[in-house]
């Protein structure tokens, strides 16, 4: 998703992008959407975390 908003950003207008699902709710929880983030509840990084901060740093204007 993230490459995707990359390619069209300069098409639409995009400057920004937020992923607000940065933890999860509960990362015990039985039902998917209690761990949707990209770190657990204790903060402890998922592996999407690394490549969110990879596509991040390789594409963040400076």
């Amino acid at each position: 998703m993230l490459e995707t908003i990359i390619d069209v950003a300069h098409v639409h207008g995009i400057t920004h992008y937020e992923l607000f699902a940065l933890r999860d709710t509960d990362s015990a929880a039985p039902e998917p959407t209690g761990r949707l983030g990209i770190t657990t509840d204790d903060y402890r990084p998922k592996p999407a975390f690394t490549l969110y901060q990879t596509l991040i740093d390789g594409h963040s204007v400076r």
